[in-house]
C-alpha cells in the first residue's frame, strides 16, 4: 500500500464514529488535512500495479463519504436555524427601533 494512500486511510480511520460528536472547528481541521492528502494523491503518478494494489483501500475510505457528508448536512442545518433565529430576532427588534416617521406633535394650550 502506498505511504500517502495509507496516511488517509489512518486519518479517516481515526475518525470513524467520532464524526457525530465532532465540533465545526475539528471536522474543519480533518478537512484540510484530508484535502491536503487527497491533493498530493492526485498530483502523484501511479503505475498499474500500484493502483490495482490500493484500489480496495481507496474503496475503503470512499466508503466513509457519506457519514462525513451527513455531518457537514447537519452542521449546515444548524446553522441554517442559527441564522433564521437571528433574522427573526432582528426583525422583531425593528418594530421597536423607532424607524417610524412622526407624523405630528402634540401641544397642550393653555387658556
Amino acid at each position: 500500500m502506498h505511504d500517502l494512500i495509507k496516511q488517509l486511510l489512518e486519518l479517516t480511520r481515526q475518525h470513524d464514529g467520532n464524526f457525530d460528536e465532532m465540533s465545526y472547528k475539528e471536522i474543519q481541521h480533518f478537512l484540510k488535512e484530508r484535502d491536503r492528502l487527497i491533493n498530493v494523491i492526485q498530483q502523484t503518478s501511479f503505475t498499474e500495479d500500484e493502483i490495482a494494489e490500493n484500489r480496495d483501500t481507496v474503496m475503503e475510505i470512499l466508503s466513509y463519504d457519506k457519514v462525513i457528508i451527513d455531518k457537514l448536512q447537519q452542521l449546515k442545518d444548524a446553522a441554517g436555524n442559527e441564522i433564521t433565529k437571528f433574522s427573526a430576532a432582528k426583525h422583531r427588534k425593528q418594530a421597536y427601533d423607532g424607524y417610524a416617521a412622526y407624523s405630528g406633535a402634540y401641544y397642550d394650550k393653555r387658556k
